[in-house]
């Protein structure tokens, strides 16, 4: 791909991501402001139930605040166990611009998605639409990487701004740019790390560049196995075409040492035969015997 023709799938693709976050943030942050109050509202109420008639509450009670929990749990509300309310920040500009990207890039970590209709709506247009840019962008910065870049320098920190053990930052690296994306680690989530201002940008940024590395680093690999696949063909092509070699070799020789017999060896089946004079004779000699035998018994 040109540099020009990448830089401007650059520049369209962050305009996208740009004008996604903006419209996910405007549909989905004030329902989740909403539900926030409400939340919070329910179980004030269930603490007042609590305290002035803890020996009346029946399992209509219980069963009404566990369900308000369990929906405020899929607005990434938290509940503590001392009823206190926490509310995380889903739907601000940088988190819906973080949203926007793992739609088009297909990573969909699942940690938030849209829960109003008109929401869902546009996610799957803008999905639609997202989806070939990246790919486009993608694909261009690939080739881009896999031509300039040559050698590769990691740093590694003990722990990183998430909390995370070395362990699990590489487990949380490999998911992510491989696109397995389980959710169980996401950065910038954790609601009692005050995180800096576009921290979540940043990552997003390396996850971009990262995936361009993923796939320049498994095409390299695709190349190597192929090759190999290749060299092992040819070899055993050629370990075929020796062996038929020497089996026509070995037919041929087979074929000079078989010779046939000499001329004076072949006798023709008349002379195996007797005459028929000698054949007459032994007859009557045959004949005569019992005749013989019968004068010898009269004697």
């Amino acid at each position: 791909m040109k540099l020009r023709l990448l830089v401007g799938s650059m520049v369209a693709y962050l305009v996208y991501l740009l004008i996604g976050a903006a419209v996910f943030s405007a549909i989905e942050r004030p329902m989740e402001v909403t539900k926030c109050g409400d939340t919070r509202s329910a179980i004030e109420r269930f603490r007042t139930l609590l305290q002035d008639n803890a020996g009346n509450l029946t399992i209509a009670n219980f069963t009404d605040i566990a369900r308000v929990i369990q929906t405020a749990g899929n607005f990434g509300i938290r509940v503590d166990n001392n009823f206190n309310v926490v509310c995380s920040i889903n739907w601000d500009f940088e988190s819906a611009f973080f949203f926007s990207g793992t739609v088009v890039t297909t990573i969909g970590y699942g940690h938030i998605s849209p829960n109003t209709d008109l929401g869902r709506s546009i996610c799957i247009i803008y999905a639609i639409i997202g989806i070939p840019l990246f790919a486009l962008m993608f694909t261009g910065m690939g080739e881009s990487i896999s031509k300039q870049i040559k050698r590769l320098h990691k740093r590694a920190q003990g722990k990183a701004s998430e909390g995370w053990t070395y362990r699990d930052s590489i487990y949380y690296g490999f998911i992510t740019l491989t696109t397995i994306g389980f959710g169980d680690f996401v950065a910038g989530t954790n609601a009692d790390i005050n995180y800096f201002p576009i921290y979540r940008i940043m990552v997003y940024f390396w996850i971009l560049f990262g995936m361009a590395f993923m796939a320049t680093l498994i095409s390299l690999i695709s190349d190597f196995f192929k090759k190999t696949g290749e060299k092992v063909r040819t070899k055993r092509k050629g370990y075929a075409t020796e062996e038929d070699g020497a089996v026509m070799e070995s037919g041929l020789a087979q074929e000079n040492t078989q010779q046939p017999p000499p001329a004076e060896e072949i006798k023709p089946d008349n002379a195996n035969r007797k005459p028929d004079s000698q054949t007459e004779g032994s007859s009557e000699s045959l004949e005569k015997r019992p005749f013989r035998d019968n004068e010898d018994d009269r004697l």
